[in-house]
């Protein structure tokens, strides 16, 4: 909805502040999930990586304990991956979040100019209306 000065209604402003704090909280939420789930995976593979060396056929095999830290690092990378990515968006978000709130408070400085500025015609015009009342009431 366009208004004066072509900026956005404070209602559409809200409700998009409204939604980008969800979509912050939604993503914050994921954040922490996943970084649960990579200190949870970190554990299981330091767990398994105790419990290889521990073992007589991985320390015969070092092609296969190879395999494995490959699978394994390449794991942490992804995750660390979306990790960035997810806290990426949730910063981009929270900037745009600030925008909104920025341009919401600019704009309803500027409807509060133009509603003091009509109050005051409003008075000037009343204070004229009864000013011609009394003096035509005087004649």
């Amino acid at each position: 909805m366009a208004n004066f000065q072509g900026q956005t209604s404070p209602t559409s402003m809200l409700l998009n502040n409204n939604e980008l704090n969800q979509e912050i909280s939604r993503l914050k939420g994921e954040i922490n999930r996943l970084s649960e789930e990579n200190r949870q995976l970190k554990t299981t593979i330091n767990d398994t990586a105790l419990s290889d060396t521990q073992s007589t056929d991985d320390l015969n095999n070092p092609k296969a304990m190879k395999m494995k830290i490959n699978f394994l690092e390449k794991t942490i990378e992804q995750l660390e991956k979306e990790r960035s990515e997810l806290n990426m968006r949730c910063t981009m978000a929270e900037e745009q979040l600030k925008n909104f709130q920025e341009m919401f408070n600019s704009t309803t400085q500027g409807y509060q100019k133009k509603i003091l500025e009509l109050n005051k015609r409003l008075e000037a015009s009343n204070l004229r209306l009864n000013q011609e009342y009394l003096s035509g009431m005087d004649n």
